[in-house]
């Protein structure tokens, strides 16, 4: 047994001795399971390789190429940009009071409630007009709806109209009279002109 060991011993050292540059590259080319340790291999420094990239490289370079492409403002920029801003909010509301304006105008001639004007302003003239026309037709629709409703429970009462005379006369009044006036009041301006 002690003579397996040596034989071992002086194989592994053979071989050691044998192990150089160009051996170990020839088994790593030529043998499957070389193939398979260079491949894990240089896969794994690849991964290395882009992860590093990824951490420290490419968040520089894509900071440097938006810094290209869209500059930090100037105050001249700045300035441009809130101005343009404040012009889009005039114009819009120049374009609102507008179309309020055209609504209120729409719904006093047709006779409907100017407190809900704010509710018919659209997006331009067009649709401002034609939401006046859908309220207008719904309002009276159901106006006339309530109306109809109310007649067929309770009919119709008109109140009957008095045609006595005016009962209270100041002294101007009667100063201002003429004499038929005076004579055809005569009763209900004494009735003013009593103390209690």
């Amino acid at each position: 047994m002690e003579n397996n060991q040596d034989a071992k011993k002086d194989e592994q050292q053979t071989e050691q001795a044998n192990l150089n540059a160009d051996t170990v590259k020839a088994w790593l080319e030529s043998s499957d399971d070389g193939k398979k340790f260079i491949q894990s291999y240089s896969d794994a420094k690849v991964t290395k390789a882009l992860k590093t990239y990824e951490a420290e490289t490419l968040p520089k370079l894509v900071d440097k190429r938006i810094k290209e492409l869209y500059p930090e403002e100037t105050d001249e920029q700045k300035k441009l940009r809130e101005l343009q801003s404040e012009l889009g909010k005039i114009k819009e509301e120049a374009r609102y009071e507008k179309l309020h304006s055209l609504a209120l105008t729409e719904a006093t001639k047709r006779g409907l409630p100017t407190n809900l004007v704010p509710f018919f302003v659209g997006t331009d003239e067009e649709s401002t007009s034609e939401l006046v026309n859908i309220f207008e037709k719904e309002f009276f629709g159901a106006v006339g709806g309530k109306v109809q409703e109310q007649f067929k429970t309770g009919g119709r009462r008109v109140p009957q109209q008095t045609t006595e005379p005016r009962m209270a006369f100041s002294e101007e009044d009667v100063r201002k009279m003429s004499k038929e006036e005076f004579l055809k009041n005569q009763d209900a301006i004494k009735q003013s002109f009593k103390k209690p």
